[in-house]
């Protein structure tokens, strides 16, 4: 499926935050082995509780519900990437049941993996990480407990050709409070629509700056020492961000600026988040290498 010119910003910046996220995971596991995984798994959890909190937050100040199908249909923190494609079973307000049948992120594995992973599995292995972590404590979070969320089938294993996921959301495990919240303003609810044109550069530098925070929080509150592992990541990605924006501003025939590093990347060197505590997890580690990469190789273009 082609997509538009209007999508080629907002699939960068995906795929930027991809990168970062492999990044920093591939240091850990390179640092700490099984233990470095522990700790992917636990910065991933971390960082969907925390989107999944976010969207809650938003949806109960709008009155909208707090359904599966209000989580689905209508994000206000995440961003929905046009090249993820699904194959809707069921989707309302309590279930929602459908298969993942093109991925952006599981195709960053495949075009880059042989160049970037020390060999296919090890992106295939943090790619899972991710993927069982991040919409389990999201559900989670997002239902203060209540939901339930699904993986099972995987799209790059043997014989199935998609991720399956499976969400339930039952009122009869609700208190009063979450009961209101769920039902949301029955007046809202049909002129409730999805943002048609929401600011994906806003939305993916905040999931930028909330990931770093997220593996640098657990690295404090476990293995303090793994901080390290944390900064070499977000070098290693601020590399490969560099490369990427390159391709990619030769891929549309546009001029490699700093105005365009802006539009397509997240945590580019002048991003700020407007939020004086995740500002400061973003930090210089990655801010400094990309921030020199463009300073050198882009702004004598402009």
């Amino acid at each position: 499926m082609m997509n538009s010119v209007v999508d080629i910003e907002p699939q960068n910046l995906q795929d930027c935050w991809t990168l970062l996220y492999f990044s920093t995971a591939r240091k850990l596991t390179e640092f700490y082995g099984q233990e470095g995984k522990r700790l992917i798994r636990r910065a991933v959890h971390r960082y969907g509780s925390e989107v999944g909190a976010l969207e809650r937050k938003a949806h109960v100040e709008k009155r909208i519900g707090t359904s599966l199908k209000s989580f689905y249909e209508l994000p206000v923190i995440r961003y929905d990437d046009p090249r993820f494609r699904l194959d809707v079973q069921r989707l309302d307000e309590q279930e929602a049941l459908f298969d993942v049948v093109t991925c952006p992120f599981r195709e960053m594995v495949r075009f880059r993996g042989p160049a970037f992973f020390r060999n296919v599995e090890e992106g295939r292995e943090l790619a899972l990480c991710f993927c069982e972590e991040f919409t389990y404590a999201c559900i989670e979070a997002y239902t203060e407990g209540v939901g339930q969320a699904n993986l099972s089938e995987i799209l790059d294993r043997r014989g199935e050709n998609s991720c399956r996921f499976a969400d339930y959301l039952r009122p009869a495990n609700m208190n009063e409070e979450q009961v209101r919240a769920f039902e949301g303003d029955a007046a809202r609810k049909d002129g409730i629509k999805p943002e048609t044109a929401p600011n994906a550069s806003v939305r993916w530098n905040r999931l930028a700056a909330m990931l770093v925070a997220a593996f640098n929080a657990v690295c404090d509150e476990e293995r303090g020492d793994a901080r390290r592992a944390v900064a070499e990541g977000l070098r290693l990605a601020a590399r490969e961000i560099a490369a990427f924006m390159a391709e990619r501003a030769d891929a549309v025939g546009a001029p490699l600026t700093a105005a365009f590093v802006s539009q397509n990347c997240p945590l580019h060197s002048g991003a700020g988040s407007n939020d004086p505590a995740l500002e400061e997890f973003i930090g210089v580690n990655f801010r400094a290498p990309l921030g020199l990469w463009v300073e050198q190789n882009v702004g004598r273009k402009e």
